[in-house]
């Protein structure tokens, strides 16, 4: 018979932290495990505020484009989205949300890395615009008012592991108003499939996975941003009921 000494369950290799059912370890790969240099298990919100700050800190950013996404220009230039309240997590150098901010969009952005909320908060100084700024893990903490007309996404839903993405979801619906809408552009499928970040979505898995909790789901091909010339992202908007 063995009995535990103490408390042996297994800890995060970068807070210390044992797991839990509501953030459970995940193991290190990939980009994050590029970033982090060393393998083994972690919380998602540690890996990716380490792997985030180490990217940020090097100017190692390989999902930045250097400019806003075409498909968000194009929405407020046919004017599909008009001036409201718009909430960004994960908004890395700020491309989206310095345009958002400067057509009359009142922008608030959360970021999980204290990197890139510093340079953003020295380029939007600079620049002399009003965006709210928030350090934080949007699966944690942030708005919780339902007072946002729009959530704008780029490239976040394809950070979060499959265990993280319904509790996204549901944080979505917390930060909206009634009726508000979620825009995300999101990876589309790859083969293989990839099994660490950045993830990769089907039509059907972002249906699945939004249709809960939102309606009027419109789902488009969308270049990637990067003049690569491909349609490889969705387009995604849809309607909180």
């Amino acid at each position: 018979m063995s009995f535990l000494m103490g408390d042996e369950r297994p800890r995060c290799i970068l807070c210390n932290e044992p797991s839990t059912d509501d953030n459970p370890l995940l193991e290190v790969r990939g980009w994050i495990q590029t970033m982090l240099g060393q393998d083994g298990m972690a919380h998602h919100p540690c890996m990716a505020r380490t792997a985030n700050d180490v990217a940020f800190s090097k100017g190692d950013v390989p999902w930045d484009i250097s400019r806003p996404h075409p498909a968000l220009v194009n929405l407020v230039k046919t004017k599909r989205i008009v001036p409201g309240r718009v909430f960004e997590p994960g908004p890395g150098l700020g491309h989206d949300a310095v345009y958002l901010a400067s057509n009359g969009f009142r922008v608030t952005v959360l970021d999980i890395s204290k990197r890139a909320v510093s340079m953003l908060r020295k380029c939007i100084e600079k620049l002399g615009l009003d965006v709210d700024l928030i350090v934080g893990d949007v699966l944690r903490n942030g708005p919780t008012e339902g007072e946002f007309d729009y959530i704008f996404e780029r490239s976040f839903l394809q950070t979060l592991p499959p265990t993280q993405r319904a509790h996204y979801v549901l944080r979505l619906t917390e930060i909206l108003k009634p009726k508000g809408e979620y825009i995300g552009i999101i990876r589309g499928p790859r083969e293989p499939i990839p099994e660490s970040q950045p993830y990769a979505f089907t039509r059907n898995m972002i249906e699945q996975l939004l249709s809960t909790h939102f309606r009027n789901i419109e789902i488009t091909r969308v270049l990637s941003g990067s003049n690569n010339g491909q349609s490889e992202y969705f387009l995604v908007i849809a309607c909180r009921r």
